[in-house]
């Protein structure tokens, strides 16, 4: 085998990760928790494989980064939408007790409860149709991906099994935790060494290697391993053969 061509296509899940960053407002640092902190790095920073082992390894490895960034978009936009639609739910239950500040005589009883009703209707079918384009959103990136991969496959001439499974993903996210620029700003000792505008993903390992110096909450602050909803079929892509 010829292995100087053996060179995955990095720069299409690179260029795919920071699109999807970009477009979403994802935070933009991980770490994995067996290895601790650590960054996406530029294209030009990765390793060029020189046998056929390195480049199913390198395979292998992209599939866990791409597996760990797609579910950290699904539960962190998820997490989004429960967040909205909680809000919105107590802001109708909320208007029967609103105060008359004008001076004009309440409403029946009856019609705010029709009212509360109908808003109640339009944020549940707005959070379900929300899931609903986030799932299919997830399953046209990972047909992309899955797409791209198969380039990878014909550059190393070797048909790689991606054995990457989201809900042992899930799991593994829920051993995160996050740094906050609120929480990493009122610690003055750190402020400086993190200036960041951007919340961060890191493992529990991060954290003992830096003991007392980072403050840090769960996942869950962010994340919500929301259970899947069928997506749109009208708005799915077409896998490539």
């Amino acid at each position: 085998m010829n292995t100087d061509k053996a060179k995955p296509a990095n720069w299409q899940y690179l260029i795919g990760c920071a699109l999807l960053m970009v477009m979403t407002g994802l935070p933009s640092g991980f770490a994995d928790p067996a290895r601790g902190a650590v960054a996406i790095p530029a294209a030009k920073d990765l390793p060029h494989p020189t046998n056929s082992c390195e480049s199913v390894c390198q395979l292998h490895a992209q599939d866990w980064a791409f597996a760990l960034l797609i579910e950290t978009y699904r539960e962190y936009r998820c997490n989004q939408i429960e967040v909205d639609y909680a809000n919105r739910t107590r802001a109708v239950a909320r208007l029967a007790d609103a105060p008359n500040t004008n001076g004009i005589v309440h409403a029946p009883l009856q019609f705010v409860r029709q009212l509360q009703e109908l808003l109640g209707e339009i944020a549940a079918a707005e959070r379900n149709r929300g899931l609903q384009l986030i799932h299919t959103q997830v399953n046209n990136f990972q047909s992309l991906y899955d797409c791209a991969r198969k380039n990878d496959e014909l550059a190393i001439g070797a048909t790689v099994t991606n054995s990457v499974d989201n809900r042992t993903i899930a799991r593994e996210l829920k051993k995160y935790v996050v740094l906050k620029p609120e929480l990493l700003a009122k610690n003055t000792a750190q402020s400086a060494a993190h200036e960041t505008k951007t919340s961060l993903f890191v493992s529990p390992k991060y954290l003992t290697d830096h003991a007392g110096a980072v403050p840090a909450e769960p996942a869950s602050t962010l994340l919500y391993d929301e259970p899947a909803v069928p997506v749109d079929p009208n708005l799915l892509l077409t896998p490539c053969e």
